[in-house]
């Protein structure tokens, strides 16, 4: 079971949560007990804190193998099973943190700065966001992805975040950010990014091959279609020049492809029978700007893919979004390619301005 959650084990009495009494329930209660007197906001306590989760999984394992009886409610006793195992695995990864100083400043920067396996040198590679802005459409400030991919969990915790930093105004011996989160209440359902393993990118990953995007079906390459207007397709380009293709989700973010390191491009795309359709420079975790959409299209372009003559650009300035089409047959000049964009936004803040003037 290698699914990991912030989530503890409850300081309650077990009796009273199975609602029965025997020397098995006892026992463990007795054991919970031992491990929520552990403080729980220092990192050499972590490790005692993963012993005693080992030994309530193992006493219940123990329990509803051999020894399980007609009073027994095993439903109950596998939930408080997999809160201890997936709670093990989150300090198990929480503790790897504080072992390796990941959290220190210096390895943050080198983490998400690392431009190690950079195909190409004349490429520029974008960097995760870490600035904070406030989101009209999730009505709340939303950003911090540094911290969100160090968090064992990938959680959005900006609101926690700010919390945590008054507290340090405060206290300059307050523990370090994931260690003051133990001591806290935290809701089951703070929105999370899932990061993906190297089967799951394997599945998303798209080849250009004849001027066509293809895509990994359950028995071949087949040319791509991501044509879904409702749907939106996640692009990213990693530093290696690899292209991921995958439907937006629940958990899945432009992040997920690359666990939170620098990459080449990223936006969303659609692409009809293996044909790009349009290309929207959108991404909340890496703000791709018109330089890096072009060299999403040159990267495109170098890899032999046709660009249609009506290709819809899809674009934001000063927090605004604004769409034009342009042929990309052959693809312009990066300056003519912004002139095009500037243009674009021009004209629509014009008929905004006389729409509103009328």
């Amino acid at each position: 079971m290698n699914e990991i959650d912030w989530i503890d084990l409850p300081d309650d009495n077990y009796i009273a949560v199975l609602g029965y009494e025997t020397p098995n329930v006892l026992a463990l209660d007795a054991l919970i007990k031992k491990y929520n007197q552990i403080p729980k906001d220092r990192v050499d306590t972590i490790s005692c804190r993963i012993k005693k989760l080992n030994r309530i999984i193992e006493r219940i394992e123990d329990w509803v193998s051999d020894r399980i009886e007609v009073i027994d409610k095993k439903k109950h006793l596998l939930w408080i099973f997999g809160i201890a195992v997936r709670k093990r695995n989150y300090l198990d990864k929480l503790q790897a943190i504080y072992v390796n100083n990941l959290h220190e400043n210096d390895s943050l920067t080198a983490f998400h700065n690392s431009f190690s396996g950079l195909y190409d040198s004349s490429k520029i590679p974008v960097v995760l966001n870490n600035d904070r802005f406030f989101s009209l459409k999730l009505r709340e400030y939303w950003g911090d992805f540094w911290f969100e991919s160090l968090d064992p969990c990938h959680r959005r915790l900006t609101p926690f975040l700010d919390e945590w930093k008054a507290v340090c105004e405060k206290d300059i011996t307050a523990p370090h950010f994931f260690l003051w989160l133990e001591n806290q209440h935290l809701p089951k359902y703070i929105p999370r990014v899932r990061y993906l393993d190297d089967d799951e990118l394997e599945k998303r990953r798209v080849v250009i091959k004849d001027g066509l995007f293809w895509e990994k079906s359950d028995f071949d390459w087949t040319p791509a279609n991501f044509t879904d207007t409702s749907k939106r397709y996640l692009l990213c380009i990693s530093l290696g020049g690899e292209i991921f293709i995958g439907e937006e989700e629940e958990g899945i973010s432009h992040s997920s492809f690359t666990s939170g390191k620098p990459v080449l491009g990223a936006g969303l795309l659609h692409i009809q029978d293996g044909r790009l359709r349009s290309l929207a420079l959108e991404s909340g975790h890496y703000m791709p700007t018109p330089e890096i959409g072009y060299q999403v299209l040159k990267i495109f372009e170098e890899k032999g893919a046709y660009l249609p003559s009506d290709l819809q650009i899809v674009f934001f300035f000063d927090r605004n979004k604004y769409k034009t089409e342009f042929s990309a047959a052959p693809l312009p000049s990066l300056e003519r390619f912004k002139e095009i964009l500037e243009t674009a936004c021009t004209l629509e803040q014009r008929r905004c301005h006389e729409t509103s003037a009328r």
